[in-house]
């Protein structure tokens, strides 16, 4: 595989892996508990630093309720519809590695608002 189609696969399976994480309303510490993996195994891939061996992401699949193909490849096919759409709203939520944070503020025209107590 190319450096760069390697570094996107770890992107996209960065998302994947922390929206899972968001839907089931866990801190990276409970996932990789549950996971039975370290907490900075956990964050590696989150950051998109590697991949889960092999094993590993058929554990994750099976303890989350996703397929290989959706993990790797982004493909809904075997998820219920339901979970198919909370997957896909969590991951649109999660910034791409290496993004800017949005704008705010006068710039990006967008008001800015200081919370009330």
């Amino acid at each position: 595989m190319l450096p760069g189609m390697a570094k996107r696969l770890n992107d996209q399976v960065a998302r994947r892996l922390t929206a899972i994480r968001e839907v089931e309303g866990l801190t990276p510490l409970q996932a990789a508990k549950r996971l039975g993996v370290s907490k900075p195994r956990w964050q590696n891939w989150e950051r998109g630093d590697n991949l889960p061996l092999e094993d590993v992401a058929v554990r994750i699949c099976e303890e989350f309720h996703v397929t290989l193909d959706w993990l790797f490849r982004g493909i809904p096919d075997g998820l219920t519809v339901s979970r198919s759409i909370q997957l896909l709203a969590a991951v649109e939520r999660v910034p791409a590695l290496g993004a800017s944070p949005p704008a705010i503020g006068k710039a990006s025209r967008q008001p800015i608002v200081t919370p009330t107590k």
